[in-house]
């Protein structure tokens, strides 16, 4: 056989490109060949008996290249059409978009559109504009096309007279208008050209092209790829692409191997009591990870027992998702132990402070001896489940797993992990002994998959249950767990691709290049498809409209009347007013922290507490984390002249203009738990601990570098660390050791952790400790982290209004 390296656009070459190849027989390849390509692009030939099975990755494609040319774009001035809400302006003209968001709403409902011209006058002369208007046929005017796009868009609709039919403006997405954090309703739209003029249709992708590579942010930042339906097998076929691409098809063996040895292990009929489990501080990915496992698993399986556990509350914002319920704890067994301790200690004391605090304890008690919490009520009496398979999903790093489950790691006969994050085995191998989980053995058994180019581990999970058959059977067996898969998916995707702006865990490179050119897993085209698949089976009701309304919740602002005749703040208020007051801007370095000490977040949650009894520690940390004050560190922003008088809301917005400004790090500081007090582990904290969590535009890995600094990790975009230590507080002087020795020097700092992140050296040579005397604070470690990033970075002075007009 001979094997002819592929072109660019995959197609045959010439004799003449390929006379210098060498050709191989059919008995010559004994198990594996791999072949380069001038163009870096690899083949890779596997034998398996009489069969060859030849793979390649393929250049990425630009996903406006299709039948269907479309993009994607929010809808200006809709703020004109929500008269009478706290999404419309004093000038709202009418509800228009305030109807649209209150109907029946689906994906793909067509908008009529028209080309105005607008005469406004300014400075005494009249100036013309073209004006492209979206209506809704039975509510009316709802927005514009924003007016970085509309001649371009009116272009080449008026240059194309015969195909005005052919251009459609759809309905794409319903955002906003259901909380005071997003008060105001957006319209996202698609602009598709459907006909079949080869010479328009050309001209349409140029178009779209150009305007998602252009240089003017303006432009790029206006319009967005539009994704079709993408099938989970599509999604694993990006996988391999994309894995393959970066590290080579060694990598693609890898996980192709692990998919199909996890395939089996599911289905093996002997698996009849399994347990499906994710990280503490569960995020969006993680109780999606685990809804849509057990139901996949539970759907095409009914009689097996399939448990979900996590251990810690589940966020008030995921409580409407189907099955969310019968997510349990784990029996936490040496924590009532301790507990019972501490209570007998303190019954020796008559004292006020002592009786508080023993009555918090034994209420503490209760809640961990309700057999109602736990997935396995066994346990409270010293027994124990054994399961046949654990899976563990979307778990990072040893400290966002829990101790608790070390009894079923040890005793179950396999265990499969599943993540998305960059993985680091060292930190794993440490742990071990404590976790009960030997992730080599894992390794060894082929059960462990991680794909970290992948935005989200809930398109891993969909990926690998397509792959092994589950999906097909679920849909076909039962409506109830297709609804708790599609809905625990979808949301979990939303959540961790921040809206599905993230399509792909980008590195650095990845942003020089246009954004056609950057690889991508269409989270929200995945999401499209599991939609159609549910509705075909009478599912329908869950859809972007169900999530839109259902994947929310927000701490109550009611206020409260003191016996004095005072009124106290409402939890929200008190959010925003905590994170504007305990605010650190460094403009020079374009980094922003926000500062929740453990008094602040308890303050806030007594206050919520007295308004709504479900409140959720978990959802106080994720007011902060979503609030408008931490949202705007993130962005480039406006300063206010003058900051007396203004409110927190407003104080929000106002920030600080900075030459990096392309590329901010916003920082939330929380203090999750203080020495004397209970800590989520449900044990007396003999340490203070602060998390952090890192967000960034991703134009730079400066939130991944931060985060490891810290002993975490993440992404480009979005990481978190920790640090715990006695009598630790913000301001506790610290030194950073490397390799047992301390460092001054950053720029070895920040070597090293980069080092850690390529995997280059290991995480444990790199640590903070106390500094006798001198030694910098938690924000200063930061900014110096921040320093050295913008060292190799290319600093762009901010262009004020009065800068362009000179000029």
């Amino acid at each position: 056989m001979k094997v002819l390296p592929i072109s660019i656009n995959n197609t045959v070459p010439s004799i003449k490109e390929a006379k210098n190849q060498p050709i191989y027989r059919f008995g010559e390849i004994k198990d594996t060949a791999t072949f380069s390509t001038k163009n870096d692009k690899v083949i890779d030939i596997n034998r398996a008996g009489k069969a060859l099975h030849v793979s390649f990755t393929g250049q990425f494609k630009n996903p406006v290249v299709k039948e269907v040319p479309s993009v994607n774009f929010n809808l200006s001035g809709v703020m004109k059409h929500q008269k009478g809400t706290a999404g419309g302006r004093k000038d709202s003209v009418d509800d228009s978009v305030v109807k649209l968001a209150a109907s029946n709403w689906k994906e793909g409902k067509e908008f009529d559109y028209s080309i105005n011209i607008v005469e406004n006058e300014k400075d005494g002369k009249i100036y013309k504009n073209k004006v492209l208007s979206i209506n809704d046929k039975e509510f009316g005017t709802i927005g514009e096309v924003p007016v970085t796009l509309t001649n371009r868009f009116a272009k080449l609709i008026e240059s194309n007279p015969s195909e005005k039919d052919n251009f459609k403006f759809e309905l794409t997405n319903v955002n906003g208008g259901v909380n005071s954090a997003f008060p105001t309703v957006g319209i996202e739209v698609a602009f598709k050209y459907v006909g079949n003029n080869e010479t328009v249709k050309k001209q349409t992708k140029d178009l779209f092209t150009s305007l998602i590579d252009s240089d003017k942010k303006t432009i790029a930042s206006t319009v967005a790829v539009y994704e079709e339906p993408t099938s989970p097998k599509e999604v694993l076929e990006k996988i391999f692409d994309i894995e393959g691409q970066k590290k080579g098809l060694g990598r693609v063996r890898e996980i192709k191997t692990a998919i199909d040895t996890i395939s089996k292990e599911i289905n093996d009929p002997k698996n009849k009591n399994i347990l499906v489990l994710g990280h503490c501080k569960p995020d969006g990915d993680t109780v999606g990870c685990v809804l849509g496992m057990q139901a996949a698993i539970k759907g095409a399986f009914p009689e097996r027992n399939v448990d979900m556990a996590i251990d810690d509350e589940i966020p008030n914002n995921f409580s409407k998702l189907p099955g969310v319920d019968n997510i349990k704890r784990p029996y936490n067994g040496f924590a009532v132990y301790q507990l019972e301790k501490n209570i007998e200690l303190l019954k020796r004391s008559n004292s006020e402070a002592a009786k508080t605090q023993i009555g918090k304890l034994e209420k503490e008690i209760e809640r961990l001896k309700d057999p109602s919490k736990t997935f396995d009520a066994e346990a409270i009496n010293g027994k124990a489940k054994k399961y046949d398979l654990v899976i563990m999903l979307d778990t990072p790093v040893p400290g966002r797993t829990s101790k608790n489950f070390k009894k079923y790691f040890e005793t179950a006969d396999k265990t499969i992990f599943i993540d998305h994050h960059p993985h680091r085995a060292s930190e794993w191998t440490a742990e071990s002994k404590k976790l009960g989980l030997d992730l080599e053995k894992v390794k060894k058994d082929n059960l462990f998959l991680v794909a970290d180019t992948v935005p989200a581990a809930t398109q891993i999970v969909t990926a690998l249950a397509d792959k092994a058959g589950l999906l097909g059977k679920m849909f076909k067996n039962s409506v109830d767990s297709a609804k708790q898969f599609v809905a625990g998916i979808s949301a979990g995707t939303l959540t961790d691709t921040c809206r599905f702006d993230k399509v792909a865990s980008h590195d650095a490179k990845d942003y020089e290049k246009p954004v056609t050119q950057r690889p991508t897993y269409s989270p929200e085209g995945m999401t499209k498809w599991l939609y159609n698949e549910l509705a075909k089976v009478g599912g329908g009701e869950i859809d972007k409209q169900w999530i839109r309304l259902n994947l929310d919740y927000e701490l109550p602002n009611v206020r409260v009347k003191n016996a004095d005749g005072t009124y106290t703040k409402g939890a929200r208020d008190l959010v925003l007013e905590k994170s504007v007051q305990n605010r650190i801007m460094d403009a020079d370095l374009g980094v922003g922290m926000i500062v929740a000490s453990y008094d602040d977040l308890q303050e806030v949650y007594a206050e919520a507490k007295k308004q709504d009894a479900k409140v959720q520690f978990n959802d106080v940390y994720s007011a902060f984390k979503s609030s408008q004050a931490l949202t705007s560190l993130k962005m480039p922003g406006s300063v206010k002249e003058s900051t007396e008088g203004l409110s927190a809301k407003a104080l929000a917005y106002s920030t600080y203009k900075s030459p990096y400004d392309y590329d901010r790090l916003a920082v939330l500081i929380t203090q999750n738990q203080k020495q004397g007090e209970l800590n989520a582990n449900s044990q007396i904290a003999d340490k203070n601990s602060y998390s952090f969590s890192f967000r960034s535009s991703g134009q730079s890995n400066l939130a991944q570098i931060a985060a490891t600094l810290f002993g975490g990790g993440g992404h480009s975009q979005a990481a978190g660390g920790g640090i715990a230590m006695k009598d630790l507080t913000l301001e506790t002087p610290l030194k950073v050791m490397i390799n047992g020795k301390e460092e001054k020097d950053f720029a070895k700092v920040f070597a090293k952790v980069n080092d850690i992140i390529a995997k280059k050296a290991d995480s444990s040579e790199i640590k903070i400790e106390k500094a006798e005397k001198e030694g910098k604070s938690i924000p200063e470690l930061i900014k110096s982290i921040t320093a050295e990033m913008r060292k190799t970075q290319e600093a762009k002075p901010v262009v004020t209004k009065e800068a362009q007009k000179a000029a």
